[in-house]
């Protein structure tokens, strides 16, 4: 399984992660296509700059057109409309969804107001929406399958925003932070006793946890590109860079992680809630949720919801779950996951390109399962009116020829 690591100890920001990606190889055509699928009728267009940082080599990414620098207090709701318009792979509109849920949740906690409906400032400009895309893009291009991450530093001084000025981390990633359970790093040692200034913006916070994992990574067999990402300042004493390491995980037998089981009974909630409760679970960093219907005192129906995740997202699991619902308690169990190997890729099909997901014993080992990704194909069967029992038996026979 192909994976990768970030080092994010000086920091990370959207176009610092662009520049990591590009660093590392990804191509810089393929985010401009995805950006062109997001801004059909503004050119922008994304441009590496080699740089220096501390001494060490990295690229900067320069955003170029459009009007990306204009604060515009566009609502989450405009930017999630603008993305489920964009002719993009179904996986990268669901996860930039996820992300932009994140930033508005954050802002809407930090500000008042709900998620949908909560004006950004600053995070509402075409920047946003570039490092996003343009970082799923770039994951996706270098066959990234899992992402793993360092905690998130904190740090020192102000920063000056159309709110005022604000101490930091600012307020909208801080609370990410919280809401994602991140680990904070202490901020790092700068020359002459100089405060750091901001480190971790809402945008570079909310696309690390949303994808990556705080879970030490697996051993890499090989290490295949490490690209450094520089952030816009060059501050005195200090690198400001993020890092990607790219690399093959080792083969085992299966894959054992540490886990926990969350789970609440509930017998007096609206059942148009349930959906929502889970979106929000999976969203947070749960692995599996589910529901199961139980009879509890005096005859009452409830629902059990069980969620599995990683040790690292148990607290704002746990979180969620005491907001979102009536209950008022909520059960954890430490548990292992056994994981079988994993990979996930594009196929071509009479209609179309289609994501499927392989299952082997061990790293190159005999395929032993074939899942079509759901959205692609329901994709599909909309555009080409064909039954989505069909689209899938077609994209699982496009894979089974195409990996034989």
């Amino acid at each position: 399984m192909r994976i990768a690591w970030l080092q994010c100890a000086n920091g990370v920001s959207g176009d610092m992660l662009l520049g990591a990606l590009v660093d590392a190889g990804a191509p810089m055509d393929a985010m401009n296509e995805a950006i062109d699928c997001v801004f059909p009728d503004e050119p922008i267009r994304l441009t590496p700059v080699e740089t220096s940082r501390a001494g060490i080599r990295a690229t900067h990414i320069a955003v170029q057109g459009g009007d990306t620098a204009e604060h515009g207090h566009t609502s989450l709701r405009d930017l999630i409309d603008r993305v489920e318009k964009a002719n993009l792979p179904a996986s990268v509109i669901q996860r930039a969804i996820a992300i932009l849920r994140r930033i508005g949740e954050a802002e809407a906690r930090v500000h008042g107001g709900s998620a949908e409906s909560v004006e950004l400032a600053e995070l509402g400009s075409a920047d946003t929406l570039v490092d996003i895309v343009g970082t799923l893009v770039g994951l996706g291009e270098l066959g990234i399958e899992t992402l793993y991450s360092t905690g998130l530093p904190l740090a020192t001084g102000r920063v000056t925003t159309q709110h005022g000025t604000l101490p930091v981390p600012a307020p909208g990633a801080l609370e990410i932070m919280r809401l994602a359970g991140a680990p904070a790093l202490p901020p790092p040692a700068n020359a002459e006793g100089q405060q750091t200034g901001e480190l971790v913006t809402p945008t570079g916070a909310a696309i690390v946890t949303t994808l990556a994992s705080f879970d030490p990574p697996p051993v890499m067999n090989t290490v295949d590109a490490v690209g450094y990402g520089a952030g816009t300042k060059d501050p005195k004493g200090r690198a400001n860079i993020v890092t990607l390491v790219v690399g093959e995980a080792a083969a085992e037998p299966t894959q054992t992680r540490a886990m926990a089981m969350i789970e609440t009974t509930i017998d007096d909630m609206n059942p148009e809630v349930y959906d929502y409760v889970r979106e929000r679970l999976m969203a947070t960093g749960a692995r599996d949720v589910w529901l199961e219907n139980v009879q509890m005192k005096k005859g009452r129906p409830g629902v059990i919801v069980s969620a599995i995740a990683p040790e690292s997202v148990k607290d704002a699991i746990v979180r969620e779950l005491l907001r979102e619902t009536t209950t008022l308690g909520v059960r954890v169990t430490p548990m292992t996951r056994y994981e079988a190997v994993r990979e996930s890729v594009i196929v071509q099909t009479p209609l179309g390109p289609a994501s499927v997901k392989i299952k082997r014993l061990v790293e190159g080992g005999e395929i032993i399962g074939i899942s079509p990704e759901y959205e692609d194909c329901r994709q599909l069967a909309k555009q080409s009116s064909v039954p989505l029992s069909r689209v899938y038996d077609i994209v699982r026979r496009a894979a089974e020829d195409s990996l034989r």
